[in-house]
């Protein structure tokens, strides 16, 4: 098995599928299975890594002769740093194919290889958006030279290869934009508000869909946030939450959710809420998200909430002891474990950094990140968690188009630890299919 694989018999019958009048054919998914449904592993932190071990993934559509042949284009995944899996995504038509699954008790903290220059995008840009797909990293939109001039365009990075691999289309995508967010479904990229060349404050949305590279809305705008930019976005696996952001000059501690199955904004209750603030950093950690930094008009903050959409609370102000100083524009990355916040300002007009903070919610507490062969120092760049890695991209000043990747430390200490192991295809009826992992480490 390999990334994007097509098995010669699964070639043939989707050749002999595809309809005569010459229509457009997508083959369809079958059910994912998995086996064996958990995995666990034993280790001591002095001794080597444990053996590593085998999924099967088997495609249960498989082929039925004279029916439609049923083709998994699946992505992979781990919610846990340590939990190392590969490849990272293919295709799986009749038959089976295997994933190796590895465990790493320790892992040295490192920015390692830059971002391929050749083939990225020329101009650079600043605030704007970027999303990892599984198997790539959709980047769209943002100012892209003084004025400012702002982008539609979108752009495609391979970071197995380190190589950009395309644009994505502009019929039907949104107005030119910077200080909007983007978010991944699992099958399409959601990207929300931001502000025009004009100043203008943007309050639509549109889906971007990488498998047909074709765009659709825009999105309802009933009950929808005030129009803003400059606010934060994360995908909780069912709803899109937005909140804070700057609204008509002033920054807000408001927020919605937004479901795209009935396409329903709800509110974000502001009880409780974190101070107002704009350009400020959020992730979901499987269960809540936390808020922190951005700026309130005067100073930099250091300060962070939790939000808990299932009982639609705030609560659990983050340690201030040991975080970075209070900054705003910074990339930020949830790795199952950590926020990782990298970059920024200390108040608007102040140089950029290349420096950043490793934040663990269970035990509240922070550490640095390391300076050693970091990127050099940006504002209003992006972030993307691919599973293994981090990846930074772009920001100013002068719109940047360099990145670099990163690697994040990994200390367990003895005990037993849980993650899991997920296989996604979306068009999929049981996608996502999981495989728990447990992992003994031993003195």
């Amino acid at each position: 098995m390999g990334r994007r694989l097509w098995r010669p018999f699964a070639i043939l019958a989707a050749t002999l599928m595809v309809p005569a009048c010459g229509s457009h054919y997508h083959p369809m998914a079958g059910p994912i299975h998995l086996s064996p449904a958990s995995l666990s592993f034993i280790g001591s932190i002095a001794g080597p890594n444990p053996p590593s071990q085998e999924v099967q993934l088997t495609n249960l559509g498989g082929f039925i002769p004279r029916r439609t042949l049923s083709i998994l284009t699946w992505t992979a995944s781990s919610d846990k740093p340590w939990l190392k899996y590969t490849p990272e995504f293919g295709t799986t038509g009749a038959g089976t194919d295997l994933f190796t699954i590895s465990v790493v008790p320790q892992q040295s903290e490192a920015w390692t290889m830059d971002t391929n220059l050749t083939g990225a995008p020329a101009a650079g840009a600043e605030d704007f958006s970027m999303v990892w797909t599984g198997s790539e990293i959709l980047i769209w939109g943002g100012a892209v030279a003084s004025g400012p001039t702002l982008s539609n365009v979108g752009y495609r990075y391979d970071p197995t290869a380190n190589a950009w691999i395309g644009t994505l289309s502009m019929v039907g995508a949104p107005s030119p934009r910077w200080g909007h967010t983007a978010i991944w479904t699992g099958k399409e990229m959601i990207v929300w508000g931001g502000s025009d060349s004009s100043g203008t404050r943007l309050n639509d949305g549109y889906r971007y869909d990488p498998a047909t590279d074709t765009w659709s809305g825009p999105i309802s705008t009933t009950s929808a946030p005030e129009a803003r930019r400059a606010h934060t976005a994360v995908w909780t696996s069912t709803e899109m939450i937005v909140w804070g952001g700057e609204v008509a000059g002033l920054p807000v501690n408001t927020g919605a959710r937004y479901n795209p199955k009935t396409d329903i904004w709800s509110p974000v209750t502001m009880i409780g809420a974190p101070a107002i603030r704009w350009h400020h950093a959020a992730v979901w950690t499987g269960t809540e998200m936390i808020v922190w930094g951005g700026f309130d008009g005067v100073n930099g903050i250091d300060t962070g909430m939790r939000y808990s959409p299932s009982t639609d609370t705030w609560g659990a102000v983050t340690s201030t002891l040991g975080t970075p100083p209070g900054r705003l524009t910074t990339s930020t990355i949830w790795t199952g474990s950590e926020m990782i916040v990298f970059g920024g300002q200390a108040t608007q007009g102040s140089p950029g950094s290349n420096t950043g903070g490793r934040y663990d919610p269970l035990a509240d507490s922070w550490n640095p990140t390391t300076t050693i062969n970091a990127p050099t120092s940006r504002y209003g760049h992006a972030g993307v968690w691919t599973g293994n890695e981090m990846i930074i991209w772009g920001g100013a000043p002068s719109f940047q188009n360099t990145g670099k990747h990163y690697l994040p430390q990994i200390a367990l200490t003895v005990g037993v630890y849980a993650a899991s192991f997920a296989v996604s295809d979306p068009r999929a009826a049981n996608s996502p299919q999981h495989v728990d992992v447990s992992y003994q480490v031993t003195p």
